[in-house]
């Protein structure tokens, strides 16, 4: 059995690559065209200029995922969802990674009822999917292909994950967010790695309310490098 669901949704109702490709004003699998990063690690892969651009989206953005929560997330999860206000952005040139190495998301503080989904922006490959092993230290990565307009879930907290470098030619894209069943949530005064919010209610976290009308996500700026070196527009 795979480590992993996939489900499919509606690219017209939910036009995500659409959306985001709008905001940065370029074909997504095209952004090597234009940007290149040194190789992302751990401190670097969320603070490139890039990611800054990405993570200034606004509205649009903010509604479709209010309504993708509602329609696509709740049946699976349940009517009382905890979810992430502001989803992470990533980005994989050729040649290089889009998360530092494998990991397991509860050793940067994450709680372990966390659920992942992931939705790729771009065409995935093997060399551009997520890697998830089987079980809980089984360590047999195995690469989870999906594509635009299919949502990938998998227990990240728990199931040590990565990626590998990519042989692809054009850019992959995506962006993930966590959900916990709120019969499950328990806050946590542990704060996350990149922005310091706290896994609590009202900074890391919302409840999606029963009425459908998410909170609004919290104007946290994400942190950049001020000297802008580790990404080069051309």
């Amino acid at each position: 059995m795979l480590p992993w669901v996939i489900i499919q949704y509606d690219l017209d109702e939910f036009p995500f690559p659409a959306i985001v490709a709008r905001h940065v004003g370029s074909e997504l699998s095209r952004l090597h065209e234009r940007y290149q990063l040194e190789r992302l690690a751990y401190g670097t892969e969320q603070q490139t200029p890039l990611h800054e651009l990405l993570y200034s989206i606004g509205e649009p953005f903010f509604e479709t995922y209010a309504r993708f929560l509602r329609r696509v997330v709740r049946p699976l999860i349940g009517d009382d969802v905890i979810y992430q206000m502001r989803p992470n952005f990533r980005v994989q040139l050729p040649g290089n990674i889009a998360v530092r190495g494998f990991h397991r998301d509860r050793d940067d503080n994450h709680l372990k009822t966390e659920i992942n989904c992931w939705l790729p922006l771009t065409p995935v490959s093997d060399t551009t999917a997520v890697w998830i092993e089987s079980w809980e230290g089984a360590g047999d990565h195995r690469p989870a292909v999906v594509q635009p307009g299919e949502l990938l879930v998998f227990d990240g907290s728990n199931l040590e994950h990565g990626n590998r470098e990519s042989t692809s030619a054009t850019t992959r894209v995506s962006f993930d967010f966590r959900v916990v069943p709120g019969s499950v949530f328990q806050p946590s005064n542990a704060r996350s790695v990149y922005l310091g919010v706290r896994f609590q209610l009202g900074e890391y976290f919302a409840r999606l309310e029963p009425d459908g009308a998410p909170a609004a996500p919290t104007p946290i700026d994400h942190p950049v490098p001020g000297d802008g070196r580790s990404a080069r527009r051309r």
